[in-house]
């Protein structure tokens, strides 16, 4: 069997350089994979509407467990970016949060949930634990012509109540894991409706979405999506960067999960659920032994075999180092790369991700290469 290697390059710089109407649903039967009718969980549901571009919704819900039925019912992807503002604000009216929103003159907490993108005609359900206070329900998907959806008015503000509504959190069949930076699934998949239940390993912050690929359509088309409408792959829901539940509908088909904060370093994992049967449940280890590299203050060329690896970093050099790392296409010498990487070139342009590792640009802003998985 071959071995396929892939050439990085490590960027060394020193630090110095990096500082310049909601219902209550009931009881129903839900055929499960195996073909066996299992009864759902009664949950506390608020349905969602998502148009080009608003929310419409209830300007008040319960707490608790609360399950988002979201419809989209424009022309565009939309996802639902839920944020919990702090305690101090919960005297402010819904009008006013949404102005002061719109000033940025409003402070915002760190929590953030929500369901996932779905693309238009979809709808989702996803569920998470909500307390009592003031929430921003904003779009973070962009127009075509690149203006974010919340700046054309796609921005709910609501209140949670004391009031309890979902005590008991929905039951799942599937149970997948996130960690830095790779899903896992405690079950194989099969074709049917499921109920996933996200879980984090790490303290990282990362989203759990799903997307239907057509036959012509690999993971490339994913990651070459920036958020900017119309997507060239069908979008199904997920779950954004909390614990939670989402629930999908999977017929035979590839189909991938993605996080689009850390895809391209390894979160997105292809399946292809089968007319009979069930995909493997999936599986987050290394595939490749374990490697140990030692970092200078030189630039450093590095190699490593294709697919997740555990790597450990060892700093031999006098300086603290901060390093950015990119996969270089073959056609992009490593020369190349370094003269478009020099102070005056890159870090003159400004824009956020200049200063610090790529995540979100690498793929926009360098055409000829990519950052690696």
């Amino acid at each position: 069997m071959k071995t396929k290697t892939i050439k990085f390059l490590f960027l060394i710089i020193l630090s110095s350089l990096l500082s310049c109407g909601e219902s209550s649903s009931k009881k129903e039967k839900i055929a499960n994979a195996s073909g066996e009718p299992k009864p759902a969980d009664s949950s506390y549901i608020v349905d969602v509407t998502e148009m080009d571009y608003a929310f419409g919704m209830p300007e008040e819900i319960k707490s608790g467990w609360v399950t988002f039925r979201m419809k989209n019912k424009g022309k565009e992807e939309h996802l639902g970016l839920l944020q919990k503002l702090p305690d101090s604000l919960n005297s402010l009216s819904v009008s006013t949060v949404r102005e002061r929103f719109l000033e940025d003159s409003l402070p915002m907490g760190d929590w953030k949930a929500g369901p996932g993108i779905l693309s238009p005609g979809r709808t989702g359900k996803t569920t998470v634990y909500l307390k009592p206070g003031l929430y921003i329900l904003w779009c973070t998907i962009r127009t075509p012509e690149g203006t974010p959806h919340y700046k054309k008015g796609m921005l709910r503000s609501f209140r949670v109540t004391q009031e309890l509504g979902g005590e008991k959190k929905p039951k799942a069949d599937v149970n997948i894991t996130v960690s830095r930076y790779a899903y896992s699934t405690d079950q194989p998949i099969g074709p049917g409706t499921h109920t996933f239940n996200v879980q984090f390993a790490d303290d990282g912050i990362f989203d759990v979405f799903i997307a239907h690929l057509k036959e012509d359509q690999d993971m490339e088309d994913v990651f070459n999506w920036r958020l900017r409408a119309p997507s060239p792959v069908e979008f199904l829901g997920g779950t954004e960067q909390q614990p939670g539940l989402f629930q999908v509908d999977l017929n035979p088909g590839r189909y991938v999960f993605y996080s689009t904060q850390g895809g391209l370093d390894g979160l997105a994992e292809e399946i292809t659920i089968p007319e009979e049967g069930k995909a493997p449940a999936i599986s987050g280890n290394p595939v490749n032994s374990p490697i140990s590299w030692s970092l200078s203050d030189s630039d450093s060329v590095l190699t490593a075999p294709e697919g997740r690896t555990l790597v450990t970093f060892e700093n031999n050099s006098s300086h603290r180092i901060d390093y950015l790392w990119f996969w270089l296409k073959p056609e992009f010498s490593e020369k190349q790369f370094l003269e478009y990487i020099q102070p005056g070139n890159l870090w003159s342009r400004g824009g956020p991700g200049y200063t610090k590792p790529i995540p979100a640009n690498g793929k926009k802003d360098f055409p000829d290469c990519r950052r690696a998985k």
